[in-house]
């Protein structure tokens, strides 16, 4: 069976396409849904802002023809861009396919097409189902398979989902700020000074100094550049060249820092004016920095820069971000996915409050969709107890590995042919193509007796097999079983009569007779008359007495003749396996019979015209010869169509009709209406069967092929059955 996958299509940005490929097989046109949604995500509809046929192209294959609503049947104005055309199938299953009657025989057209109705709305509910939102594998979230969700209502719990117009409206400016500085705030998170150490600790170091208040060394040196005499800091600035000497080291190595402490440490012991004495050269040094401490105290002085300040300013925010860096460093790793999210937001609303063109909503289908594959599965259960598949041997439990029961059904690939389970018996009963006869409602048992191959004349009965089957039997065939001899077959005159005698033996026997008894010889007679030369002469010679008194007065040769009310007695029979038939040409309006064909002719337009032997009409076996064979009590009901002689190309006519075609020829089915059945047998080299005028014709009830024509091979046999007035289905063993 073909697969099944729905198409999506968008029209371009100078869009001239108004048809769609149907990529996928279906059952009917209304099968095929079509949906069409605008750049803003709302969904169409049908008639009203657009127009779509479903259109059926010559090689079989089909497309929908999408345009603009009211120019189907004039300008066919293709749809503007970027709108989106959806192909689904939807097979209705409403009523099945094929219901069969009981005693009804099986047709495989019938079966394939109730197969391929259940089959086709299983692949549809297992697509509807793999397009919902199912678990992950680790069953602890949902996933969206990297599809947006459209249509979602305003959040009012903590825990509802987020809108894009809701994150668009609320922090959406802020994450966009974020984002813009994401290397920056990143660089803050996790770099370095030259040190290496983390900004972020130096950052949390300046807010619990700023935290400090009154001591804090922020606010100390604030507090000095404010004090006029006592600008300390402004000393150092002035004195910046020093203060970076400070910051280096000393000529043995030891940087001048570690020697402040030093000294520091040793004014808090006894020999403070010592220690100081000996860092005068670090004093010095720290008036060489001078300069460098001037920057410091311009950036903070009232009017400057103040770098220092704002970042005081900021201190609770930086806290902030540094308690949040991991959450700052996963919003920038996601911004591709918020920026996707942002631009969908037409597809998440079409979601959340958005219906299909029969009104239901789209959240409805998804809660469905595990209702329906459940609904699927159980109807695939039920159809696996009847219809088994296909095996290469007799299976001994049906497809859902119960036992089986009376009427199951698989398909033997061995012997290719279909067969069923009788539980009388514990048996697999071949189905051939032939008629079969099933016991239960005529014959008594189950039979094999080939209405395909029964001739007339003869004979149904059963056979000694076990269990026992009725079988074709020939008269010779019918004779020998019932014990009759040879005399059995003679007419009853090729006996003798009790008047003749009471045996053969004892009757009048050939010597008896006189010789003319035995020869029939005129000259055999004894006391001949005396006959004139017109004794001699054959009987056309002379005229009749219809025709004349004498031979001169009598009907001439290509005259005219007025018969009146009296009847005309000829023979005018042919044998086209020996003769030629005369030229129709030449005697246009004759009449004959071909006794080789068994049909009559007249000869009309320069050929020879066969006349059918009875009127066909749509209602087939109706109208049908019947034919009743008995034995042993059980009648048989077998009904035929008559054979017609077709020797060139025609439009085949209607009803069940039969036509044994002597020639090439091609037979045109324009004619034909729902419920004609015509058998073609391409007796002679290959014959064409060409639809015409109806719309479809599948080979073997294959939807996803439409054909034009069909060739049958040579001395094979096809049978055309219209299931429709512009569908027809053909069956047969050799068909290109």
């Amino acid at each position: 069976m073909a697969t099944y996958t729905p198409v999506a299509y968008t029209t371009a940005a100078s869009n001239t396409q108004i048809d769609f490929d149907v990529t996928f097989t279906f059952l009917r046109s209304t099968d095929v849904v079509v949906s069409v949604i605008d750049p803003s995500g709302n969904v169409l509809v049908d008639g009203s802002d657009y127009d779509a046929e479903l259109q059926a192209l010559n090689n079989g294959t089909f497309d929908m023809r999408v345009v603009a609503a009211g120019t189907l049947n004039t300008t066919q104005t293709p749809l503007a861009a970027n709108h989106v055309i959806s192909l689904k199938r939807s097979t209705d299953i409403s009523q099945l396919a094929t219901v069969f009657q009981d005693g009804a025989s099986f047709k495989a057209a019938d079966i394939n097409a109730l197969i391929t109705q259940l089959f086709n709305k299983i692949q549809e509910v297992e697509v509807s189902s793999g397009e919902g939102i199912g678990l992950t594998d680790d069953l602890l979230a949902f996933d969206a398979e990297n599809k947006p969700l459209r249509n979602l209502g305003t959040p009012t719990a903590n825990n509802d989902a987020m809108r894009k117009i809701d994150i668009d409206s609320g922090i959406g400016p802020d994450i966009s700020a974020v984002a813009g500085i994401a290397s920056d705030v990143t660089t803050l998170s996790s770099g370095t000074d030259t040190s290496g150490r983390l900004h972020r600790l130096n950052i949390e170091d300046v807010a619990d100094d700023l935290n400090l208040g009154a001591n804090s060394d922020i606010t100390t040196v604030a507090t000095d550049i404010r004090t006029g005499g006592n600008n300390h800091v402004q000393a150092v600035s002035n004195s910046i060249a020093d203060v970076n000497t400070l910051a280096g080291n000393d000529t043995d190595g030891t940087a001048h820092l570690v020697n402040i402490e030093t000294v520091a440490e040793d004014l808090a012991g006894s020999n403070t004016i010592g220690t100081v004495a000996g860092i005068a050269s670090a004093v010095s040094s720290v008036a060489a920095d001078a300069a460098d401490i001037g920057v410091v105290a311009a950036d903070i002085q009232v009017g400057g820069p103040d770098t220092i300040g704002t970042v005081a300013g900021i201190a609770a925010a930086v806290s902030n971000v540094s308690s949040i860096s991991a959450a700052v460093t996963s919003v920038n790793g996601n911004s591709a996915n918020i920026n996707t999210v942002a631009g969908d937001t037409s597809a998440i609303n079409t979601l959340a409050t958005g219906t299909d063109s029969g009104g239901t909503a789209y959240l409805t289908h998804l809660a469905n969709a595990s209702t329906n594959a459940a609904a699927a599965q159980a109807a695939l259960t039920a159809f696996n107890r009847t219809y088994l598949g296909a095996y290469s041997a007799d299976p001994t439990v049906d497809g859902n590995g119960d036992a089986l029961t009376d009427g199951d059904l698989y398909y033997n690939t061995t012997d290719e042919v279909l067969k069923f389970y009788n539980d009388t018996d514990d048996s697999w009963v071949t189905l051939n193509n032939s008629v079969q006869v099933n016991a239960a409602t005529t014959l008594g048992a189950v039979g094999d007796a080939n209405f395909g191959t029964l001739l007339e004349n003869d004979f149904i009965v059963r056979d000694g097999s076990n269990p026992a089957k009725w079988v074709n039997k020939t008269p010779a065939q019918a004779r020998t079983s019932l014990g009759l001899g040879t005399a059995a077959v003679e007419n009853v005159g090729a006996f003798a009569t009790a008047a003749q005698g009471g045996l053969a033996d004892a009757a009048v026997q050939p010597a008896d007779l006189a010789t003319v008894a035995t020869s029939g010889l005129y000259n055999d007679l004894t006391n001949l008359p005396t006959l004139g030369t017109a004794a001699a002469a054959a009987t056309g010679d002379f005229a009749t007495a219809t025709q004349g008194g004498k031979a001169d007065t009598a009907l001439q040769p290509n005259a005219s003749a007025d018969f009146g009310s009296n009847r005309i007695l000829y023979s005018n029979m042919w044998d086209t396996s020996s003769e030629t038939l005369p030229s129709a040409s030449t005697y246009h309006g004759m009449f004959l019979h071909d006794h080789n064909t068994g049909l009559a002719y007249f000869a009309h337009a320069g050929s020879w015209q066969a006349l059918q032997n009875e009127i066909t009409t749509s209602t087939a076996l109706a109208a049908a010869s019947l034919t009743t064979v008995t034995d042993a009590g059980n009648t048989v009901d077998v009904r035929r169509a008559d054979r017609i002689a077709q020797a060139s190309s025609t439009n085949v006519d209607g009803g069940a009709t039969l036509y044994d075609v002597t020639s090439t020829a091609t037979l045109t089915l324009s004619d034909l209406v729902a419920g004609d059945i015509v058998t073609v047998f391409s007796r002679s080299g290959t014959t064409t069967v060409a639809r015409g005028t109806i719309t479809n014709m599948h080979i073997d009830g294959d939807t996803a092929t439409n054909s034009p024509s069909v060739v049958v091979g040579a001395g094979t046999l096809a049978t055309v059955t219209m299931v429709s007035d512009d569908t027809a289905i053909i069956a047969g063993s050799d068909l290109t």
